[in-house]
């Protein structure tokens, strides 16, 4: 997604030093690419099975996140996007399976109080301004 530079054969953060060297955690070198849907409720009552659905997600962010586990030669960049379900309608038949990358999955309630890994509450914050002026 984004540019950085390779330096004796390993490549940099493009954000600068971190002060750890190495991949840390991360599985690779470089940017580690992740995916944040976000999937919301729509208005709607939606016909369409879930490839409609899923075809109209809106990209709400593409870039490196800040994450304790970046390193200065491995870092966590991602893609988020918005999928907006008002009722349930589709969103509600969807079984969620964590993929091997990913401790668990689960819906939640977006609430003050919630508990946010690496730069989400800003995805999510972008989401919800997005929705409020709707």
């Amino acid at each position: 997604m984004g540019h950085y530079n390779i330096v004796n054969g390993y490549p940099l953060n493009p954000i600068g030093r971190t002060g750890l060297q190495g991949r840390g955690v991360l599985g690779r070198w470089g940017p580690n690419h992740a995916a944040d849907p976000i999937v919301t409720p729509d208005k709607e009552n939606w016909k369409e099975k879930f490839k409609d659905f899923f075809s109209k997600g809106i990209e709400i962010y593409r870039g490196y996140v800040d994450d304790p586990r970046n390193t200065d030669n491995a870092w966590m960049e991602t893609i988020a996007y918005n999928f907006h379900d008002e009722i349930g309608a589709v969103v509600g038949n969807i079984k969620l399976q964590a993929g091997d990358d990913a401790i668990g999955v689960q819906w939640v309630d977006i609430t003050p109080d919630i508990n946010l890994y690496a730069s989400h509450k800003d995805i999510i914050d972008s989401v919800l301004n997005k929705h409020q002026k709707c």
